[in-house]
């Protein structure tokens, strides 16, 4: 999936539950059923915009998932460079309302761990916490439906199926009525 409920809140309690985001497309490790979990921390790269996150990291953000501004540079090079100074996963706040699926740039296939985008408003909303409590986890969600369908169970099918027996429409052909 390229999208959906991805980032879990823990804690605090006043912005606890789940968020909307996208993954990259087809860079970074993928999101899965077994969470990456973590402190959020706000990047900070030293430069007279720290939080875009273009240069490595001055502060740490070993063992957290790093929170980064979208802006300037390409997505690739942002996750590569929290990934390089420690960070297990990797949030990019959109600049803009809703949310894009985040092209490599020219080092994303170099990135191991997992990217997510959330809204400018979410972003804006967590930010205040980060490096303060804010505990989230990067987790793929359980399927709403069962993973495998069996048409034995479907009555649709089963009816349909058995009016080729009962019918001069058989499986076997025509001419064999």
């Amino acid at each position: 999936r390229s999208g959906g409920q991805l980032v879990e809140v823990h804690e605090p309690a006043e912005v606890a539950g789940t968020y909307t985001a996208t993954t990259t497309s087809g860079w970074g490790a993928p999101l899965t059923a077994v969470p990456v979990t973590g402190e959020v921390v706000m990047v900070n790269d030293g430069t007279s915009q720290p939080t875009l996150g273009c240069n490595a990291p001055v502060n740490d953000v070993a063992g957290k998932i790093a929170m980064i501004n979208r802006g300037t540079c390409q997505f690739g090079e942002k996750a590569l460079n929290a990934e390089l100074a420690g960070a297990i996963g990797c949030i990019i706040c959109n600049n803009e309302a809703g949310l894009v699926i985040m092209g490599a740039g020219a080092v994303g296939g170099q990135v191991n761990i997992p990217v997510v985008m959330l809204k400018q408003t979410d972003c804006a909303q967590l930010r205040q916490f980060a490096a303060n409590g804010l505990n989230v986890s990067l987790v793929l969600p359980p399927s709403p439906g069962p993973e495998f369908l069996d048409g034995d169970f479907d009555n649709g099918i089963i009816a349909h199926e058995y009016a080729h027996g009962i019918s001069t429409r058989l499986t076997g052909g025509p001419s064999n009525t």
